[in-house]
């Protein structure tokens, strides 16, 4: 029988949970389900998902090999408008971890009441990973969202403050942990009390794509040039090899499985390029600010993407390249050239990115701060002329 991925917003019914888990699909996501349920809570796994991170569907292995419930949220969005405004900074790349976390708990906050939940947990450890999970990190978190009293970590509760749900009785916080650091014995004691199997356990680096440089360099590319980049345009990002030249971008497959995905990412506004006769890689044209492209720059991509054919390489003179935009395909000659003048996207873009909106972030924060503590005195003003 068909099995389908719970995905929020389906018309199901909607039931009752004492807490909502996020989900991450890493181990310590996973335990901490697991431990707040030995406890005899009824739980929902949310599962956030992006071009960046996240897996849907592993939410049926999850409830098949260990019974957790779980709903995959799509927040794409959210992350893409933090990379374009992080608040908190990034981390050693592209990531900005705190922000991320407060998108994610922001989101499952306004969908509490909904299942009726009285707490929202997280797979977060003290002093685990150096950006988000410091204790000054995690009480920001706390702050931004609102969630004083509600937001439970299980695996270092008994080093943070109490919750609501452990003062009412709800959680036995005697049963939560007090684990920190980056060492993961605590972490393999508790896979094996709870028999956890081996293919759902993920690397504790994590699987977040902005984490790497490869792919942070490309999207670092993509955000300098396009101001208003979707998530189609960043899962491009995620394979084959790419190059720019300006405001054009052209994505070149090195495999079949590479040539497969560029025809499903198509858009109908790309220029989708294959050699006519010869066999070789397929490459994506992608227009950043018009529907067409001049026929120079599809003349040189096609060139480009001829080069890393040995068949073409091979052809005495020029070859025969098809071009589809839209509905309308021809095939054009060119020579086989590898352009000098396409680039490919360098750390440096990156690192200048990171810095200008690093900056951005702090002086938007340090105006949040004084017009909160203005507004303080404006209310104090008008208290007294009263």
């Amino acid at each position: 029988m068909e099995t389908k991925t719970p995905i929020e917003g389906d018309n199901a019914a909607v039931e009752q949970y004492d807490g909502l888990v996020l989900m991450s699909g890493g181990l310590d996501s996973i335990l901490t389900y697991l431990l707040l349920r030995k406890q005899g809570l009824k739980l929902l796994g949310v599962h956030y998902y992006s071009p960046f991170f996240g897996a849907p569907q592993k939410a049926e292995m999850w409830k098949n090999l260990l019974g957790i419930e779980a709903i995959c949220v799509d927040t794409s969005d959210k992350m893409i408008k933090r990379l374009y405004k992080p608040h908190r900074g990034f981390g050693k790349t592209l990531n900005p971890c705190v922000d991320c976390k407060i998108n994610m708990i922001t989101q499952t906050k306004a969908i509490m009441d909904k299942y009726g939940a009285k707490f929202v947990a997280t797979g977060e450890v003290l002093g685990q990973r150096p950006m988000s999970q410091h204790m000054a990190a995690l009480n920001n978190i706390k702050a931004d969202t609102g969630m004083e009293g509600k937001l439970l970590r299980p695996l270092s509760a008994k080093l943070l403050e109490e919750t609501d749900a452990e003062r009412s009785g709800l959680v036995d916080r005697e049963q939560l942990l007090s684990l920190q650091g980056r060492g993961r014995k605590g972490q393999m004691a508790l896979v094996e009390q709870f028999k956890v199997p081996e293919e759902v356990i993920e690397s504790p680096a994590g699987g977040c794509r902005l984490t790497d440089e490869t792919n942070a360099t490309r999207y670092a590319q993509l955000l300098t040039v396009k101001g208003d980049a979707d998530a189609t345009d960043f899962r491009l990002c995620n394979f084959a090899r790419h190059y720019w030249k300006g405001e054009h971008w052209v994505v070149i497959g090195r495999n079949e499985h590479d040539n497969d995905q560029l025809l499903l990412s198509a858009a109908p506004t790309d220029y989708t390029m294959r050699l006519e006769t010869l066999m070789g890689p397929i490459a994506l044209l992608r227009p950043i600010h018009s529907a067409d492209e001049a026929p120079e720059i599809i003349a040189e991509a096609a060139q480009h993407m001829a080069s890393f054919s040995k068949h073409a390489r091979d052809a005495t003179g020029p070859v025969r390249v098809s071009v589809t935009h839209g509905e309308k395909t021809e095939v054009i000659e060119v020579t086989v050239e590898r352009r000098d003048d396409w680039l490919v996207p360098i750390w440096a873009t990156a690192k200048a990115w990171k810095v200008a909106k690093a900056e951005e972030g702090k002086q938007e924060r340090w105006a949040e701060k004084r017009e909160a503590r203005w507004a303080k005195k404006r209310a104090k003003w008008a208290e007294q002329e009263q």
